[in-house]
């Protein structure tokens, strides 16, 4: 496998102002950009602004009633001045003919039910965004999904299954371009106590993104399998064994097998961190190159009932769906900060960085590698007894396009 590797400069900052209204509760969060196995690849919009939900309808000693007391409906909509709506992409296609900032309108909606008994849980939900540029229609933005989660606990036994599909149109940094794009995503874990001190822990994750276009379909899974030891009460860890799976129409199947670590402590509701760390030793269509690392790693701390903060860190590889023979090492950081300003204000602050490399082991010219930096900052306002809110919103973000490749050579057995 050539590994490509960059430190180089280039593409354009973006930032966005944002004035929005939203019929939903709850903090503000901040949203970042990472690896997971349902990114789509299109740029996240302004939490509390790309869905919306929290207004109950519905009444009655009926079955319908009942049905209606459970089923959850938002709406929000925007108007933000975007400096940068093509996000890189329209001026490295077209440089001569920069595009430039515009003043774009949003408006989201979603719908949800949840059913929540002593065993089980079940909650589905579909959601739909509209974002209309007003001079710039090349790079409107639209989505829409449908999802559902169920979930069972019963003595030593817990499962939890989760599916999602979506639909995004507009520009899309996984591919590098403006497209439609079809996704679908499925989680499945389960857990059983083997001993007071002991608990089996598995879980398969498995995502696939079709585009429309000259883009290739690209298909990822993982499992993993852990034994966890329980500590004490706060914390639980213990290795494990992961499998995973990248293939796509351009490139062939790269496997990966290794072990891994895997580690939870929570602290009430106060602190909780849960992570694993993997070594994946790789087999690339057939051929065996270096070992590589995964990580995925989520903490909370709340400081008191006014000030908490989030942290996120992954890594791993995707196929790539935009050249032949590539893959996609991403790396990604978030971290957050929110704080109760007086009686109703919330404030967040945010940052975000992801950095891509590109994998290959042809001849082919690799993509330029990426470094993506975000920032962002809100101030959210409740309205309506909580049912509805009113925020301002800023993101800056800017990238960095690898123009500099020092290629390694593929090492095999």
């Amino acid at each position: 496998m050539r590994r490509v590797r960059s430190k180089a400069v280039f593409l354009p900052v973006s930032a966005m102002v944002v004035l929005g209204l939203s019929c939903q509760g709850g903090a503000a969060v901040v949203q970042g950009m990472g690896f997971d196995a349902e990114r789509s690849g299109f740029v996240s919009l302004p939490p509390g602004l790309g869905a919306a939900g929290n207004t109950g309808v519905g009444g009655g000693d009926d079955f319908a009633g009942e049905i209606l007391r459970k089923l959850t409906v938002g709406l929000s909509s925007s108007l933000f001045y975007n400096s940068n709506v093509a996000a890189g992409l329209g001026n490295t296609a077209n440089a001569a003919n920069p595009v430039g900032g515009d003043v774009v309108s949003m408006l989201s909606s979603n719908v949800g039910w949840s059913l929540v008994t002593s065993s089980w849980s079940v909650a589905l939900n579909a959601n739909g965004t509209y974002g209309k540029n007003f001079n710039e229609s090349a790079f409107d933005q639209q989505s829409y999904g449908v999802g559902g989660t169920a979930a069972y606990r019963g003595g030593r036994f817990n499962a939890s299954l989760n599916l999602n599909h979506t639909v995004n149109e507009g520009p899309n940094f996984l591919f590098g371009g403006v497209l439609r794009n079809l996704g679908y995503s499925i989680g499945l874990s389960g857990s059983y106590v083997l001993s007071p001190k002991t608990d089996l822990v598995s879980s398969l994750a498995f995502s696939w993104n079709q585009p429309d276009g000259d883009f290739g379909s690209i298909a990822n899974r993982l499992v993993n399998v852990s034994a966890m030891w329980r500590y004490s009460s706060l914390l639980r860890c213990g290795p494990g064994l992961s499998f995973g799976n990248a293939s796509g129409d351009l490139q062939p199947t790269r496997t990966t097998v290794g072990p891994t670590l895997s580690a939870d402590y929570k602290l009430s509701s106060k602190v909780s961190l849960n992570g694993r760390v993997g070594l994946d030793f790789v087999n690339f269509g057939g051929v065996r190159s270096d070992p590589a690392f995964s990580t995925m790693i989520n903490g909370a701390y709340q400081f008191n009932t006014r000030r908490g903060m989030s942290l996120s860190l992954s890594r791993g590889v995707l196929a790539d769906g935009f050249l032949v023979d590539s893959f996609n090492e991403m790396t990604a950081l978030n971290v957050s900060l929110n704080q109760k300003v007086g009686r109703s204000l919330t404030a967040a602050v945010g940052f975000g960085y992801q950095q891509s490399d590109f994998l290959t082991s042809s001849d082919a010219g690799p993509r330029p590698g990426l470094d993506m930096y975000t920032g962002n900052v809100s101030l959210a306002l409740p309205l309506l007894g909580n049912q509805a809110s009113a925020m301002v919103f800023i993101r800056y973000m800017d990238m960095v396009l690898s123009l500099i490749h020092i290629s390694e050579p593929t090492r095999q057995a």
